[in-house]
């Protein structure tokens, strides 16, 4: 599985079911958004058009609908090596590669940092990718504000 995808794959798990949407934006300052559509999937939504792929979720798998019906799922988890429940509540890191996903709680959304046992150079310095939920009324309590995965939003 690529980085990208287990970012987004962390994304849908740690999003709190009340989120209707939310901005994942890369090191290199790249923004997208995804919407909640009303089937429990999510759609990544440019300024001038919306993606022709919604992607849906369960706590262990990713898939990816395209609009001429093609189904691709991903064992997340399997191929993580993760094994049991994982509390995406209080969740503070996943391993990805040789590395460790790190995360950290704001109150709308979470930041993310790969950390690698690699000598840091300029090339492969920390990154940081953001999640910002919209759609929260609480924020309060940032480890409120990762919660379980939401209801109905499991791939057939």
């Amino acid at each position: 599985m690529s980085f990208t995808l287990f970012i987004l794959w962390v994304a849908l798990n740690a999003a709190p079911a009340r989120v209707t949407s939310f901005i994942l934006t890369s090191p290199d300052k790249q923004a997208v958004e995804y919407a909640k559509q009303p089937d429990g999937g999510w759609k990544a939504v440019a300024k001038d058009k919306q993606s022709d792929s919604t992607i849906y979720f369960t706590k262990t798998e990713l898939t990816i609908a395209t609009a001429e019906g093609k189904r691709l799922s991903l064992p997340a988890a399997e191929t993580m090596g993760l094994k049991g429940e994982i509390a995406w509540q209080t969740v503070e890191s996943l391993p990805f590669g040789h590395g460790v996903l790190k995360i950290q709680r704001q109150a709308d959304g979470l930041d993310l940092f790969l950390d690698s046992p690699e000598p840091k150079t300029p090339d492969n310095a920390q990154q940081k990718y953001t999640i910002r939920w919209k759609g929260i009324t609480d924020k309060s309590d940032p480890k409120k504000a990762a919660g379980t995965v939401p209801a109905g939003t499991k791939a057939n």
